[in-house]
């Protein structure tokens, strides 16, 4: 009966190997099926006397044809394009709010300074102080839908994370069930090779999604992991979810906890970095390029003069949070430095103007310390709304105050012991402010002396220039001081050592609190989600701060408004407005070019990679057949021994009959 036994084992490996064999060419073209492969061992032969007498032929294992290092490979190369290519969708959105076919950011920065460059021609027109209004309405439309338009994004990666949340959830849910089956069949002993492709196949469809990391090891077999090593999956499946972080960020966190994950690469990893680094990014530079347009266009207009002069009452359109802390800390807008603000009064009868400063310390000050030192100012008051946080500035009648850089018309001649009186004229166009201090070198008539002489000096001490004012000069006749500032003395005399002091004014505000208040600004709100046109403004375009002097025709403002194309305003190190906004424009391009290369190379080494793993585990049919006939002819060889042990078994009984 050995021999029966004999054939009968190898009748039914052979079995096995064409059941094996059929299965691989019905798989042929299953995505993710790993050929498998039949081994064969020999039975413990037995002794019969002094021979040992074999006994057939077993199936040790089937086993599959798999390189592990290939399909880790596979896997980190699916995370990769997968993490690629969501941010590749991302930055083409971008791309499409910055640079549209038509009306681009850059295009209507562009707009808006030509048409202040046209309103300089003619400052007192109406139509084109209009047409500066609408294209700074326009500007400001545009950077408010390129806001709107990155916040929309936002939102839809955050949709678009809860959903790959659900999916990663779903499947290391059927990954925990898929393992425990296969830790069972290994128990049994079995080889769950069904199983480990069924495995394998959620592992890829989750390596879509996150890092993924996978090994076996004894007790726990095809345990994986994500997160950077933080989530196990094996016999038990871990829930993670979407959850706010700081500054507007989004975390993944694991249910219960409290810490974000590191989710790695993957469409979730992809779709954190889009809406914590990408969009946050340029929404920093969009903030930035926005609040440098809002503070430097309102620092400018706030000190210029519109069609009305000077103003008898200012109220701020930008509050803070606490008028009694300092304003460093009390939520201000802008930023405000320690230096000096200037504000003049006019007295609207005799027309005079008289400069004064106060100084500003953000560390120090507080709104309301501000409003007493201008309270302080003859002639001003100013108080603070404690419900609103704002500030206003009102004038007694029959006068005006500004804070533009026109100079003192009469300054203080206390240090003259003369009868002769100077006076100033102009807007003075220097780089900083300064401080000229006029000296008499000797005594003498205004006009008549020989030899009467002024020297002028500025702040460091310097000699900005030498006057001779005796003999030759005519009494109230202007004396150029240059950079747009000129002096005159009327009759009368000087005696030497006689001075008296000029402040010249190139800034203002050199500690921008006028812009930070929103003081007679150009723009309302302070960032791209509510920058507009200030609402006076555009009911009443006269009040477009165009003069520097209040004086028909002037339009020393709009040079200074103009003077802001090519200002290096904004970012680190500065730029202009409009290279910074060409450098957000040609940044989306940049990355967008890199996200595709890096794809397609992705991509390629995929298919590289794919075409591997098909000549190691994929099937071949003709070396199946191959294989078939080999394993049939085993079987029928098989077949015919057990055939033949029948036929001498039928002779042997009729001999013993």
């Amino acid at each position: 009966m050995q021999i029966v036994n004999t054939g009968l084992s190898a009748l039914q490996a052979s079995q096995a190997a064409l059941a094996t064999v059929s299965n691989n060419i019905a798989n042929a073209n299953t995505d993710g099926y790993h050929r498998q492969q039949v081994h064969f061992a020999s039975r413990a032969p037995l002794q019969i006397g002094n021979d040992l007498v074999g006994r057939g032929v077993d199936v040790s294992r089937i086993n599959q044809v798999r390189d592990g290092v290939l399909e880790q490979a596979l896997t980190r190369n699916t995370s990769g394009l997968s993490f690629v290519s969501t941010q590749l969708e991302t930055l083409q959105s971008i791309e499409a709010l910055l640079a549209p076919v038509d009306g681009s950011l850059n295009d209507r920065l562009e707009a808006f300074f030509n048409s202040i460059e046209q309103l300089s021609a003619r400052p007192g027109e109406p139509v084109l102080r209009s047409a500066v209004l609408n294209a700074a309405s326009d500007l400001a439309g545009g950077l408010s839908s390129a806001w709107e338009g990155l916040s929309r994004i936002q939102t839809s990666l955050q949709q678009q994370m809860r959903d790959a949340v659900d999916t990663v959830n779903a499947l290391t849910q059927r990954l925990t069930i898929v393992s425990e089956e296969i830790r069972i069949a290994e128990a049994a002993g079995s080889e769950p090779n069904d199983l480990r492709d069924q495995r394998d196949q959620l592992v890829n469809q989750l390596a879509a999604y996150v890092d993924v990391v996978t090994w076996e090891w004894a007790g726990q077999p095809d345990t994986l992991s994500f997160a950077s090593g933080g989530v196990l999956v094996g016999r038990a499946a871990p829930e993670i979810s979407v959850a706010s972080g700081t500054a507007g960020a989004v975390e993944i966190r694991l249910a219960g906890s409290h810490s974000p994950l590191t989710i790695g690469e993957g469409r979730l990893g992809g779709l954190l970095a889009a809406h914590n680094e990408i969009v946050a990014g340029f929404q920093e530079r969009l903030e930035e390029f926005t609040q440098a347009l809002v503070s430097s266009v309102d620092s400018v207009h706030a000190t210029g003069l519109g069609v009305d002069a000077a103003h008898t009452l200012v109220q701020s359109t930008r509050a803070v949070v606490d008028m009694t802390v300092p304003l460093a800390s009390a939520g201000v807008d802008f930023p405000i430095a320690a230096g000096e603000l200037s504000i003049a009064v006019w007295d609207e009868t005799t027309g005079n103007r008289t400069l004064h400063r106060i100084a500003i310390d953000p560390a120090i000050d507080s709104l309301q310390d501000v409003a007493s030192k201008v309270s302080a100012i003859d002639h001003l008051q100013a108080t603070v709304d404690p419900t609103t946080g704002t500030l206003t500035i009102a004038s007694e009648g029959g006068y005006r105050f500004d804070f533009t850089s026109n100079l003192t018309s009469q300054p203080d001649a206390s240090g003259i012991t003369g009868t002769a009186r100077p006076q100033v004229s102009g807007v003075f166009r220097g780089e900083s402010n300064d401080s000229f201090t006029f000296t008499a070198l000797s005594s003498g008539m205004i006009g008549t002396s020989t030899g009467l002489q002024v020297e002028v000096r500025d702040a460091a001490g310097t000699l900005v220039t030498l006057f001779d004012v005796g003999a030759g000069y005519e009494a109230g006749t202007p004396l150029d001081l240059g950079n747009g500032v000129s002096v005159s003395l009327s009759t009368g005399d000087l005696n030497a050592g006689d001075s008296f002091e000029t402040r010249m004014i190139a800034d203002p505000d050199e500690t921008g609190i006028l812009p930070a208040l929103g003081l007679l600004p150009f723009f309302s709100g302070s960032g791209p989600a509510d920058i507009a046109v200030a609402t006076g403004l555009l009911d009443r375009p006269g009040q477009l701060a165009t003069s520097l002097t209040g004086l028909a025709g002037d339009g020393g403002n709009i040079s200074r408004l103009l003077r802001l194309r090519d200002s290096l305003l904004v970012g680190d190190p500065p730029t202009s407005l409009s290279a910074h906004m060409m450098e957000s424009t040609a940044l989306v391009g940049i990355e967008i070019n890199s996200a595709r290369s890096s794809a397609a190379s992705l991509e390629r080494l995929g298919t590289e990679l794919h075409n591997q793993r098909e000549s190691v585990s994929g099937v071949d049919p003709n070396e199946e057949f191959v294989r078939l006939l080999q394993y049939q002819q085993s079987f029928q060889a098989a077949a015919r021994v057990i055939s033949a042990w029948d036929e001498s078994l039928d002779d042997l009984f009729l001999i013993l009959r």
